[in-house]
């Protein structure tokens, strides 16, 4: 193998396909930091000053849930074992469906509340808004750790860069407008993915 051969094998990271990353990307951070600059409070950065539509919320909601992960793997579970799974996999609507009409009226007693710490302190004491606290966190860090290693996956296989690289810019991209522009960066940029 010849240095021609190694030359043609090397990743382009500017070949077309990158650029509309990059594109996608840069458009996301520049969108997170500008909505992000209005937060003037905390309850701003945290809540976005409870100001979203129900519209929006639900595009949110969506946009989170329904990710390549949910389509890709039922249509490869529907193939692998058959059409049973399109009646198993309605098992999620019907569940949310009843939350919507079972939970969702009981919540107006936690009006107050913020987090799902706030509600367990609200019910059981403080010790187990504290246990919730440190349970979330840990699940929050399994969360990104592995959306990361995907987000690296995604990178390696559309863009043939380093896992490590994909992992690198777009944590980094997620990461800076998210902490930088709080909750109304996450809202618009998720409307904007969906």
């Amino acid at each position: 193998m010849d240095i021609t051969d190694t030359l043609k094998e090397s990743v382009n990271y500017f070949s077309l396909d990158h650029m509309l990353v990059y594109l996608f990307l840069l458009i996301m951070l520049v969108v997170g930091f500008l909505v992000g600059r209005a937060n003037k409070d905390i309850n701003e950065y945290a809540l976005g000053g409870r100001s979203f539509a129900t519209i929006t919320l639900v595009i949110t909601f969506l946009a989170t849930a329904v990710g390549g992960g949910s389509t890709l793997g039922i249509a490869t579970q529907i193939y692998a074992d058959g059409i049973i799974m399109i009646v198993a996999g309605s098992g999620y609507f019907i569940s949310y469906l009843l939350m919507a009409k079972l939970v969702a009226p009981k919540m107006e007693r936690f009006e107050g509340c913020i987090t799902l710490g706030d509600v367990m302190g609200q019910l059981y004491g403080e010790r187990s808004r504290t246990v919730t606290a440190i349970i979330g966190f840990l699940f929050s860090i399994l969360i990104v750790a592995s959306q990361s290693l995907a987000l690296g996956y995604v990178f390696e296989s559309l863009l043939g860069m380093k896992r490590n690289t994909g992992i690198a810019i777009g944590g980094l991209t997620v990461v800076a407008y998210s902490a930088l522009g709080g909750i109304k960066s996450v809202v618009i940029t998720d409307v904007i993915q969906f």
